[in-house]
Parts: structure tokens; C-alpha cells; sequence
């Protein structure tokens, strides 16, 4: 966006076929926004924490994630980018043609998958 914010969507891939999918799934309730960096996000997590909230923070090595449940059940995620350490960049270079292969397979081909189909 122009101003610099991030809007996230997230692509359904469960082990439904689609005709299955409901807007009651967790896909349909969750909404990430990026916050302005890593302090940001741990000083979300002390606040959750101090006021007894379930939450669960996660490093996933280019960016840095904060999840829970709103009273109404929405996933919130607060997230920030991070720099990637060297050996998240080392690795990240050497897998990411076959993780790409691989996620494009998984993509197209999931619903045969769960359906028992090859």
C-alpha cells in the first residue's frame, strides 16, 4: 500500500475439497497486521501475558509473529519483519527452488491428495 501498510491474505489449503469449505473455518477468521518491529511485537506479548491471554510467538526467521484469539474467537496476528539471520539467508538460498516446486505441487494438487487420488 502507499502509506507503507500491509494487508495479508492467506490462500485455503486444508485437506477439504473446496466444495467442503465453510466460512466458518479458521482461514476466514484470522487477520495479520504488521507492527513496527520486533520490540513492537514483544511488547504485545508482555501485555497478553500480563492480562492472562493464550498466545503464541513465533521467530520464523525473516519476520517475527504474535498470535491469539480475540473474545470472538478472530485470530489476531501482530507481525514484524526482522532481519534474517546468516544462516536463514544461507539456507533459504539453497532450498528455495524445490520449496517453490514443492509448495506449487501441494497447491495444485491437495484436494487429489486427501481424496486418495494420484
Amino acid at each position: 500500500m502507499a502509506n507503507g501498510n500491509v494487508l495479508a491474505f492467506f490462500e485455503h489449503t486444508s485437506l477439504f475439497h473446496p466444495k467442503h469449505f465453510t466460512a466458518r473455518s479458521g482461514f476466514h477468521r484470522h487477520v495479520a497486521l504488521e507492527v513496527g518491529g520486533n520490540a513492537t511485537v514483544r511488547q504485545f506479548k508482555r501485555k497478553l501475558d500480563a492480562a492472562g491471554v493464550a498466545n503464541v510467538l513465533m521467530d520464523h526467521g525473516a519476520f517475527l509473529s504474535l498470535r491469539f484469539n480475540d473474545p470472538n474467537g478472530l485470530i489476531l496476528e501482530f507481525m514484524a519483519n526482522i532481519p534474517p539471520s546468516l544462516e536463514y539467508e544461507r539456507t533459504s538460498r539453497a532450498s528455495a527452488h524445490s520449496d517453490l516446486q514443492q509448495c506449487l505441487h501441494y497447491r495444485q494438487n491437495w484436494w487429489r491428495n486427501a481424496a486418495g487420488m494420484k
